[in-house]
């Protein structure tokens, strides 16, 4: 959870810096956020929950950074070619011109 703290020097680990150290970020500043807003549209509170309840918050709140790091990274590469997702898809359905 906190690879942004840590030097690790394996090459799977350099591939996928950037991920490992966004999902990092995101897991450690927002977990306790989307626990609270997961128990809140459940509709139970933090005193009454028991251990499947727990786990189901949790493993709810994980999958969820996942998904806000996945969605970090996909903004950071459209960002990154200029385009938005529309163009790109018009590109590689246009036919080629004859010329």
């Amino acid at each position: 959870m906190f690879y942004g703290i840590l030097r690790i020097r394996w090459n799977a680990v350099r591939r996928h810096h950037r991920l490992l150290n966004r999902f990092s970020l995101i897991t450690f500043f927002a977990h306790t956020l989307l626990i609270k807003l997961n128990l809140l549209a459940l509709g139970w509170t933090y005193v009454e929950t028991n251990v499947p309840q727990e786990l189901l918050v949790s493993c709810l709140a994980l999958a969820q950074c996942g998904a806000l790091t996945y969605a970090w990274m996909r903004l950071d590469v459209m960002s990154l070619r200029g385009r938005s997702p529309s163009v790109e898809s018009d590109e590689t359905t246009a036919a080629p011109r004859a010329g």
